[in-house]
């Protein structure tokens, strides 16, 4: 469970904050166990991660500070978002795309930026990040209603947007899942050629995603 879990807005931000500013800032020190943790991680990532994704991945550092200290917000005001919006809130808050940038560190990959900006390849990667994330929600479901945290929950969110019960949410997500593994495939399967060796480092990281999908049903 993260520590954020039960915490207020305020107090995940400033939690975030350490994490965030120990990664942005070799010489940042506040004495707090997080702080040493993370230190650790930085050296160890920052000694082999290319420039290319050593940039991405400290933006979807912010990108997931900012929304889990929106997660704690709407906690607090018991607050449930429509589809949509918890669509995007979702797959930054749940560190999926943080899980995602570690690929090209694991695998010695430094992807050009026009990867991330072909509009194929980002279907084929939201497909996948959406897979886990739906996935994920309904196997947590139950602990997490338990604790009182369910409004991060895209079994919530249905129940609440269509009115639905629970086992119609997640018969709702059982069908969505298989759409976004048609997506996925069919977006990996138009994968245009960035050049030979980049293209090499594309299908691994798509192998990557496939994966990690695969791995959370598991």
């Amino acid at each position: 469970m993260l520590v954020s879990d039960d915490q207020n807005g305020r107090d995940a931000r400033a939690t975030g904050n350490i994490y965030l500013n120990t990664m942005c800032d070799a010489n940042y020190e506040d004495g707090t166990t997080l702080c040493k943790i993370t230190k650790d991680f930085r050296t160890r990532y920052f000694s082999s991660a290319g420039p290319s994704t050593t940039r991405r991945f400290l933006e979807h550092c912010a990108n997931y500070i900012e929304c889990v200290s929106v997660e704690a917000e709407l906690r607090e005001r018991e607050e449930v978002l429509g589809l949509d919006a918890f669509t995007h809130l979702r797959r930054e808050n749940s560190a999926i795309r943080l899980c995602f940038g570690l690929f090209e560190y694991a695998l010695g990959l430094d992807l050009p930026q026009k990867v991330f900006e072909d509009p194929t390849f980002m279907d084929a990667y939201f497909a996948a990040a959406d897979m886990v994330c739906w996935a994920n929600d309904v196997y947590s479901y139950d602990m997490e209603q338990s604790k009182g945290h369910s409004g991060n929950n895209v079994v919530t969110v249905l129940m609440k947007a269509y009115d639905m019960e629970l086992q119609a949410a997640a018969d709702y997500i059982g069908v969505y899942f298989k759409e976004l593994m048609d997506r996925f495939l069919d977006a990996r399967g138009r994968i245009p050629s960035f050049g030979t060796e980049i293209d090499a480092g594309v299908a691994q990281y798509l192998d990557a995603l496939a994966h990690w999908v695969r791995g959370n049903l598991e």
